[in-house]
Protein backbone atom coordinates (compact mmCIF):
# COMPACT_ATOMS: atom_id res chain seq x y z
CA UNK A 1 0.00 0.00 0.00
CA UNK A 2 3.04 2.70 0.91
CA UNK A 3 4.86 1.73 -2.27
CA UNK A 4 1.49 2.18 -4.23
CA UNK A 5 0.78 5.39 -2.44
CA UNK A 6 3.81 6.80 -3.51
CA UNK A 7 4.05 5.97 -7.11
CA UNK A 8 0.28 7.70 -6.98
CA UNK A 9 1.30 10.23 -5.34
CA UNK A 10 4.62 10.99 -7.09
CA UNK A 11 2.51 11.01 -10.62
CA UNK A 12 -1.11 12.64 -9.58
CA UNK A 13 0.14 14.83 -7.05
CA UNK A 14 -3.11 13.13 -4.81
CA UNK A 15 -3.14 10.90 -2.51
CA UNK A 16 -5.22 7.61 -3.21
CA UNK A 17 -8.46 6.86 -1.53
CA UNK A 18 -9.11 3.72 -0.10
CA UNK A 19 -11.08 2.42 -2.74
CA UNK A 20 -8.02 3.33 -5.24
CA UNK A 21 -5.62 1.62 -3.04
CA UNK A 22 -7.64 -1.50 -3.04
CA UNK A 23 -6.96 -1.50 -6.76
CA UNK A 24 -3.74 0.12 -7.25
CA UNK A 25 -1.95 -1.79 -4.28
CA UNK A 26 -2.39 -4.90 -6.10
CA UNK A 27 -1.37 -3.29 -9.84
CA UNK A 28 1.97 -1.92 -8.17
CA UNK A 29 2.86 -5.73 -6.28
CA UNK A 30 1.97 -7.69 -9.45
CA UNK A 31 3.32 -5.37 -12.15
CA UNK A 32 6.71 -5.20 -10.05
CA UNK A 33 6.69 -9.23 -10.08
CA UNK A 34 5.93 -9.47 -13.77
CA UNK A 35 8.54 -7.32 -14.33
CA UNK A 36 11.25 -8.89 -12.38
CA UNK A 37 9.87 -12.48 -13.57
CA UNK A 38 10.51 -11.15 -17.37
CA UNK A 39 14.26 -10.08 -16.35
CA UNK A 40 15.18 -13.08 -14.66
CA UNK A 41 13.77 -14.81 -17.69
CA UNK A 42 15.62 -12.78 -19.96
CA UNK A 43 19.04 -12.85 -17.95
CA UNK A 44 19.21 -16.75 -18.00
CA UNK A 45 18.43 -16.66 -21.63
CA UNK A 46 21.57 -15.29 -21.33
CA UNK A 47 23.73 -16.91 -19.28
CA UNK A 48 21.41 -20.44 -19.11
CA UNK A 49 23.54 -20.88 -15.50
CA UNK A 50 21.32 -18.58 -13.87
CA UNK A 51 18.88 -21.33 -13.93
CA UNK A 52 20.37 -23.72 -11.52
CA UNK A 53 18.00 -24.39 -8.71
CA UNK A 54 14.39 -23.76 -10.73
CA UNK A 55 14.42 -20.74 -9.90
CA UNK A 56 14.97 -20.97 -5.43
CA UNK A 57 18.07 -18.69 -5.75
CA UNK A 58 15.97 -16.02 -7.58
CA UNK A 59 13.39 -16.16 -5.39
CA UNK A 60 15.79 -15.57 -2.79
CA UNK A 61 17.61 -12.96 -4.01
CA UNK A 62 14.38 -11.10 -4.66
CA UNK A 63 13.28 -11.29 -1.22
CA UNK A 64 16.79 -10.26 0.02
CA UNK A 65 17.05 -6.55 -2.75
CA UNK A 66 13.76 -6.03 -2.65
CA UNK A 67 11.56 -7.23 0.84
CA UNK A 68 14.82 -6.95 3.32
CA UNK A 69 16.89 -4.46 1.99
CA UNK A 70 14.85 -1.68 -0.40
CA UNK A 71 11.68 -1.33 0.27
CA UNK A 72 12.45 -1.28 4.24
CA UNK A 73 14.91 1.65 3.36
CA UNK A 74 12.94 3.45 0.98
CA UNK A 75 10.59 3.67 3.77
CA UNK A 76 7.90 2.07 2.10
CA UNK A 77 7.54 -1.01 4.69
CA UNK A 78 8.81 -1.55 8.62
CA UNK A 79 12.35 -3.48 8.72
CA UNK A 80 12.02 -7.24 9.31
CA UNK A 81 13.64 -7.03 12.34
CA UNK A 82 10.00 -5.15 13.75
CA UNK A 83 8.00 -8.25 11.89
CA UNK A 84 6.84 -11.10 13.63
CA UNK A 85 9.20 -14.36 12.69
CA UNK A 86 5.80 -16.18 11.85
CA UNK A 87 5.06 -13.28 8.99
CA UNK A 88 8.86 -13.21 7.83
CA UNK A 89 9.26 -17.08 7.39
CA UNK A 90 5.78 -16.85 5.17
CA UNK A 91 6.94 -13.76 3.24
CA UNK A 92 10.21 -16.22 3.10
CA UNK A 93 8.45 -18.65 1.54
CA UNK A 94 6.52 -16.87 -0.59
CA UNK A 95 9.23 -15.84 -2.59
CA UNK A 96 10.72 -19.53 -2.57
CA UNK A 97 7.57 -20.45 -4.53
CA UNK A 98 7.98 -17.00 -6.62
CA UNK A 99 11.08 -18.21 -7.80
CA UNK A 100 9.95 -21.65 -8.48
CA UNK A 101 7.20 -20.52 -10.19
CA UNK A 102 8.82 -18.11 -12.77
CA UNK A 103 11.50 -20.96 -13.75
CA UNK A 104 8.81 -23.30 -14.56
CA UNK A 105 6.76 -20.72 -16.46
CA UNK A 106 10.25 -19.59 -18.55
CA UNK A 107 10.74 -23.24 -18.90
CA UNK A 108 7.04 -23.80 -20.45
CA UNK A 109 7.50 -21.18 -22.57
CA UNK A 110 10.89 -21.83 -23.95
CA UNK A 111 9.71 -25.25 -24.73
CA UNK A 112 6.31 -24.57 -26.08
CA UNK A 113 6.18 -21.32 -27.16
CA UNK A 114 9.56 -20.41 -27.77
CA UNK A 115 11.55 -23.72 -29.38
Amino acid sequence: MRAASAIWRGVSHRALTAEQKKIVAPAVHYGFGTTMSALYGTFVESAPSLAHGRGIPFGIALWLAAHVITVPLLGLSEPVTESAPDAELTEFGGHLVYGAVAEGLRRLLRSRVFP
